[in-house]
């Protein structure tokens, strides 16, 4: 069992967080629940988070183990990040650091990750990311290189836009051994004038023919309550099934349900998914996800995260009544996010499933990118704030 709590901690009273939820977990259907981690949010007047401390249980208690410091610039982007180990015999000490630069625009240029050598005492970056972007302030190419044993490795993004701006095509590129390899390209088609891909066709690059063949092609259909993308795999010169996602929602846009299951010579069985329950206010209730253990074949809950505002003592901010669209859902890459009737500035969180920060930040002109490219796959949430009110809307990483 994965245990975290958070709290709203000194004058920040009136942030729309819960003040305290519980996440239990288990990873195979047979295993015990067990404490595993509890976490403290301490936030500034503006909402943002100033550091995040994790605790470890011992088997009998929990212990301080670390905590992560947040420097913003003025827009309220993360410009620093220091993460900061505890014992008992020497206090705090440097672990990790991020430093991260922006454009005029907020769009994120460059990430920078180093760690601290114990042996050495000296710092060393392990992963430097940078972007670019079009004049409309969309990605045109990520670039990630990892450094490792005085080797570097990497891998690399390539977006194109139809003219409506619209993603056309998404590459991959693997580096390694001083050169750039081609891996995956994503093709995507619309129906419509809208913004919600209706096709996508995924192709893989083969050495041996020096060109791109198909590997798999996902249609989409959207309905108000439910969302089905279904996927077909292409193999030996034939399509067959491979999988099919259905996202449910309820009368307010809110996403209720998710669940991906898969085509066996059995037939179609689930592979994975959750469930979220909301109170009257529309804030979130309960949130349960399920998996499959193979080795069992049993489809089992795996984590329950119960939000308890009971002991709520400032003010419950009002629902954020402003369209948002958060698309594509589930992503793969960089999440957009669009209040289509409000252009004023907003601040954002996302954490996720065990209640951990994952990311944050400020949405200006009513746009706004997240990137999800080093997010691990699994269900997240994503919260807007603006002028007293907020909107939650939960994502799902690929």
């Amino acid at each position: 069992m994965a245990l975290c709590i958070s709290q709203l901690l000194g004058a920040q009273n009136t942030f729309p967080e819960p003040t305290r939820y519980i996440s239990q977990q288990t990873y195979t259907s047979g295993s015990p629940l067990t404490n595993f981690e509890r976490c403290f949010y301490f936030r500034l007047p503006n909402g943002l988070v100033d550091q995040f401390q994790t605790d470890l249980w011992d088997g009998q208690q929990f212990n301080l183990d670390n905590t992560r410091f947040f420097t913003y610039d003025a827009n309220g982007n993360i410009t620093a990040t220091v993460n900061r180990k505890w014992d008992a015999t020497n206090g705090y000490t440097d672990i990790a650091r991020e430093a991260n630069t922006y454009d005029a625009n907020g769009n994120r240029l460059s990430e920078s990750s180093e760690r601290l050598n114990t042996n050495t005492n000296q710092w060393e970056v392990d992963r430097t990311v940078t972007n670019t972007y079009s004049a409309t302030n969309k990605v045109l190419e990520r670039t990630t290189l990892i450094y490792s044993n005085g080797q570097t490795f990497g891998n690399r993004s390539i977006y194109t836009y139809d003219s409506d701006d619209r993603e056309a095509t998404l590459t991959y590129q693997n580096y390694s051994n001083n050169a750039w390899a081609n891996q995956q390209r994503n093709t995507y088609f619309y129906n419509d004038a809208d913004t919600k891909v209706d096709v996508l066709f995924l192709d893989t690059w083969s050495a041996a023919a020096n060109d791109w063949v198909p590997a798999n092609r996902t249609s989409y259909n959207y309905q108000p309550a439910v969302t089905t993308a279904f996927t077909e795999i292409f193999n030996n010169g034939t399509w067959s099934n491979y999988s099919s996602i259905t996202t449910n929602y309820n009368a307010n846009n809110q996403v209720t349900a998710y669940l991906v299951s898969l085509y066996t010579p059995q037939g179609l069985g689930p592979n994975s998914g959750y469930e979220i329950d909301y109170n009257p206010d529309n804030s979130l209730h309960q949130f349960r996800y399920y998996y499959k253990d193979f080795a069992s074949n049993v489809y089992f809950q795996s984590l329950q995260i119960d939000y308890d505002y009971g002991t709520y003592s400032g003010t419950r901010w009002a629902d954020l009544e402003t369209k948002i669209e958060v698309y594509p859902n589930p992503v793969t890459n960089f999440l957009r996010i669009e209040a289509t009737d409000n252009t004023d500035e907003m601040t954002y969180t996302v954490l996720n499933t065990r209640g951990q920060l994952v990311a944050q930040g400020s949405v200006n002109g009513g746009v706004g990118t997240l990137d999800c490219h080093d997010y691990p796959t699994g269900a997240y949430f994503l919260t807007l704030h603006q002028n007293g009110r907020y909107k939650t809307v939960p994502f799902v990483k690929n």
